[in-house]
């Protein structure tokens, strides 16, 4: 019997364009890659939860204070353990770190168990069941990080995700 509960997680959401542009990278990469739209980075990842709890997530999204932050993407990577192949940045803000971990906080404060711990590796999932992708090339990606989403997988052959809610920060 299949699991009916949403697979929830909270990422920050690029923009049409910045998606175009995070999509360009998949040129360099071979595997199963990620829609366009759902290109997204994620935050805190959540699993299966009981629709009933939705209430909860909403709040705690709606609690956060989502900075001003300027994404530079600038390197491609891979997690050969999963065959993810990625797009991220040399250098993360701290901002991020700190958003993130306010998320953490949040989250345990309500008691919602983490599926890794908390442990944060700021990445773009551009591919599954992929190889190591090529070096960057080219000019950085620069991502006013504008949206914070609390998203979910849909289900289905392949994966593809839905905007639960979602809240915008500042704008600069």
């Amino acid at each position: 019997m299949e699991d009916s509960s949403p697979r929830l997680f909270y990422a920050l959401w690029p923009d049409p364009d910045t998606a175009r542009r995070l999509g360009g990278l998949q040129k360099s990469v071979q595997g199963r890659k990620t829609h366009i739209e759902d290109l997204h980075l994620t935050l805190a990842f959540l699993g299966n939860q009981p629709g009933d709890r939705l209430p909860l997530f909403e709040r705690i999204l709606s609690g956060l204070d989502l900075p001003a932050l300027t994404l530079r993407i600038d390197t491609l990577g891979h997690f050969p353990n999963v065959g993810i192949a990625w797009a991220g940045m040399t250098h993360a803000p701290p901002a991020l770190a700190a958003l993130q971990e306010a998320l953490v906080q949040a989250l345990r404060a309500a008691g919602v168990p983490l599926r890794d711990g908390g442990r944060f590796r700021p990445h773009i999932t551009l591919a599954r069941a992929a190889g190591r992708p090529a070096a960057f090339e080219g000019e950085p990606i620069i991502w006013q990080a504008r949206t914070l989403a609390l998203a979910a997988s849909e289900a289905g052959g392949e994966t593809r995700y839905r905007i639960v809610s979602s809240r915008s920060g500042v704008h600069v």
